[in-house]
């Protein structure tokens, strides 16, 4: 298990930064894409709306088209067949979903799957109008912002891939609810947090490459301990569960 590190600060990302050594190549928060550049937000603002239910699939990478997510939360992963299996990002409001396919890879079909964990609204762009807005931005600028947000992405999307294939089940699960945890409104004075995600147990499993029982297993030993319950078909976490949590893997090491 990666050794731990004090923690100096109580916001949830910086909790998980300084609570894992160097095993973390970038030492930055695994999956959670941060949101591209704002210029995006205004070209997308007159295309179609598509509203998705919660816990709906879809293959994108089948689809010539790019995705600006307006709410909610997906998932994505490198498909096997119909199969989720190891999460690669998790694309929150002001990502851009199937743009890097579009640039680098236009009009080929690719096995990339998307999971919504929560309702999702997002706007469409067809791939070759998005191409062709690059293509006429004559002073680079918007290309180098793009640029800068896939050098972002991609060290997330590192980080995540190394905690679902080298860290054991317990810490894969308190990363992914530590990383979430940044997603939740700030509220100084509520003893727990309520996750904004509505996945089931199962996709939950899914995401971090784990089996159903075996997530099940850990979640109701940490919720006897007072570190999470479930109310309404949601987790919420104890305010203090990155510290807490923190401390019993250290114990288990």
């Amino acid at each position: 298990m990666a050794a731990l590190l004090p923690i100096m600060s109580a916001s949830p990302t910086s909790v998980f930064t300084q609570a894992f050594s160097s095993d973390r190549i970038f030492a930055s928060v695994p999956w959670l894409l941060e949101p591209d550049d704002q210029a995006f937000e205004a070209m997308f603002m007159k295309c179609p709306q598509k509203i998705m239910p919660a816990h709906e699939f879809f293959f994108f990478g089948v689809q010539r088209q790019v995705f600006y997510i307006e709410s909610g939360l997906i998932a994505t992963c490198f498909g096997r067949g119909d199969t989720f299996d190891r999460m690669a990002s998790l694309f929150r409001p002001g990502n851009l979903l199937g743009a890097p396919k579009a640039v680098l890879h236009p009009g080929k079909d690719m096995p990339l799957m998307a999971l919504a964990l929560s309702p999702v609204s997002v706007r469409v762009m067809e791939e070759a109008a998005f191409i062709k807005l690059l293509e006429q931005d004559s002073d680079l600028k918007l290309k180098l912002k793009y640029l800068m947000s896939l050098a972002k992405h991609h060290e997330r999307q590192i980080e995540g891939l190394l905690v679902c294939g080298v860290d054991p089940l317990p810490l894969r699960l308190a990363t992914l609810l530590i990383v979430l945890l940044e997603l939740v409104p700030e509220d100084a004075d509520a003893a727990w947090k309520r996750l904004t995600i509505d996945a089931r147990v199962s996709e939950v499993a899914e995401l971090i490459h784990a089996t159903r029982p075996a997530v099940s297993k850990v979640l109701n030993a940490w919720e006897k301990q007072g570190l999470l319950r479930r109310q309404d078909g949601r987790l919420e976490l104890a305010c203090d569960f990155p510290v807490r949590i923190r401390e019993l893997l250290m114990q288990v090491e």
